[in-house]
Formats: C-alpha cells, structure tokens, sequence
C-alpha cells in the first residue's frame, strides 16, 4: 500500500515526467494529424501548362501597350481619332495577341504571399484586352460591321484564355474581358450578313464550351491557398471562422459574375440564330423549334434559371 506522506524519489519523479511528456507529444500529434486531415480539401493539383503557353505571349503583348487609353478607358465613347491613334501605336501587341489567340493558354499559379507579380499580370492583361476592344469601337464608329465583329469576337476569346487554369481573380479578369466583347458585338450584329452570324454562333459556342467552370476557379483557388498558406495560418483562418467571412462573399460575387458571362454569351447565340431565321423566312421565329435544329442544335440552358432559353414571347 503507498504511503500518501511518502515523497516519490528523483527516480520516480524523473518517471513520472517522462511518461507526462511522453502523452503530452503524442496527444500533441494526434491532434496535429487530424487537424491536417480536417484541413484537406482533396482539391486537384493543376494540370501541366501547354508548351508553348499563349498566355506568357498575352503578357508579353500587354507589357507593349501604351498609354493613355484613350477617353480615360471609357472606349464606347471615345472619338473615333483618338482611337486610330492608339490601334495603330499598339499593332505590334495586336499581331502577338491574334497570333497566338487560337493556342492553348493557362495561368501559370504563383505560389506566394507577395501579389505583386499576380496583379502586374492582371493589368497587362487588362490593357490587352482594351486595345482589341478599341479596334472594334473604332470599326463600329467607321460603319464597318464586320470588322468590328471580328474584333470583339477577338475580345470574347481573348477573355477565357486570360482566366484558363488561374484564381478568382484571373477569372474575373476574363470574366469581364468576354462581357465587354459580347456587349460590342451585341451592338454590332444588327449590320451583320448571314455569313458573318454563322461564324458569330460557332465561335461563341465554342468560347462558351471551353471556359472554366467557377467550380474548377474554387478548385484552383484551394488548391494554390493550400500550398501557399502555412498550415498554422489555415488552421487559425479555419477555427477562428475569419477565412470563410473572408472568402464566401468574394466566391459568391464571383459565382454571379460567372453566371452572367454565360447567360450573356447564350442570349447572344439564341439572338443571332433568330436574326439568321429573319435573314432566310423574313420573318421573325415563333417557336423554339423555328431554331432548332436548323440553326442550334439545341437550345442553351439559362443559367440563372436553370431551363433553356426560348424565342417564345
């Protein structure tokens, strides 16, 4: 029987702390081990990008962009002029652009904390995308149709490329890169031949097929944050709830400005396949089936709905 006015030995009490801190480290362990399994997210590593990848020449052709953009950036209002002027200082980044606009592009991830390098990028990007959309504001103020379609079609393929394979941000940037190319081919297509319109539907279709998905953004996002972040700084985000006050509003209003983009493109598809039906029957279509499969192999599903659209009034 022990003694409770015993003192343990220094043998004992040596014991006794070993054994301690011998389950102090192993409960610390535990706790390390799951906690870094409740951190994974299983989100997928990116593929390999493309070689070449068109987007370093993206890059490369937005660091030869000078400026001033003219009319203070807002090129739907600008003097036809001022926008001459500023297409032809900056053709050399036009002929890099459509020389490698049809070529895979991805965005290479920077993994790193500084966002210096991320949004020096993001603005070259952006100016590129301003010059294309100023030869086209250009075309559409000289009354030349097609041209201007052909340029802001540049500007919708141009979009999906800037965010291939990037974060939310480099998708947003594409995001609204596309939107201002649909809006002038939106304001274009009325002058537009059934020709033109043909190769309209297919290119859009085409853009529409190949652009991320928001969940393969979320996916990117994830996976960059995990290989970026320690994992203390995760954890700390995770338990303290600040990491998802942080996020969910950011990848909610992008969410939103993914569906846009995609409801915009179909709308414009549904609208210029009827204008090609007005073209052939002089007259306007009735019936979803006026379009299909004649001029759509289907109708588009309406992202915001969740059904398809009609050209039933």
């Amino acid at each position: 029987m022990i003694n409770p006015d015993v003192a343990p030995t220094p043998s004992k009490r040596g014991t006794i702390l070993r054994v301690g801190l011998t389950v102090v480290v192993c409960l610390v362990a535990v706790l390390a081990i799951t906690s870094s399994n409740m951190m994974k997210s299983g989100a997928t590593p990116p593929p390999p990008l493309p070689v070449p990848n068109a987007f370093d020449d993206f890059v490369r052709a937005g660091g030869l962009v000078t400026n001033p953009v003219p009319n203070d950036g807002k090129l739907k209002g600008a003097k036809p002029d001022d926008l001459r002027a500023w297409v032809t200082a900056n053709a050399e980044a036009l002929k890099i652009a459509r020389t490698v606009l049809n070529n895979p592009s991805r965005v290479p991830l920077i993994y790193s904390q500084d966002f210096t390098k991320s949004m020096n990028r993001v603005g070259l990007c952006r100016q590129l995308g301003r010059v294309l959309t100023a030869e086209g504001e250009l075309a559409l103020a000289e009354g030349r149709n097609a041209d201007a379609a052909r340029s802001f079609l540049d500007v919708v393929r141009l979009g999906p490329s800037l965010g291939r394979g990037g974060l939310l941000i480099d998708g947003l940037v594409g995001v609204a890169v596309e939107s201002i190319g649909l809006d002038g081919l939106g304001r274009c297509r009325a002058g537009l031949g059934a020709d033109d319109l043909h190769a309209a539907i297919k290119a859009l279709r085409e853009v529409d097929a190949g652009r991320d998905t928001f969940t393969e953004v979320r996916n990117n996002e994830t996976y960059w944050s995990e290989h970026t972040f320690p994992f203390y700084q995760r954890f700390m985000l995770k338990v303290s709830g600040a990491g998802k006050k942080l996020l969910e509003p950011a990848f909610a209003s992008g969410s939103t400005a993914f569906q846009r983009v995609e409801s915009s493109n179909r709308n414009l598809v549904v609208e210029m396949a009827a204008q090609l039906y007005a073209i052939d029957h002089k007259a306007e279509p009735m019936l979803d089936s006026d379009l299909v499969p004649a001029y759509l192999p289907e109708m588009p599903i309406n992202p915001s709905t969740g059904g398809r659209f009609t050209v039933v009034k």
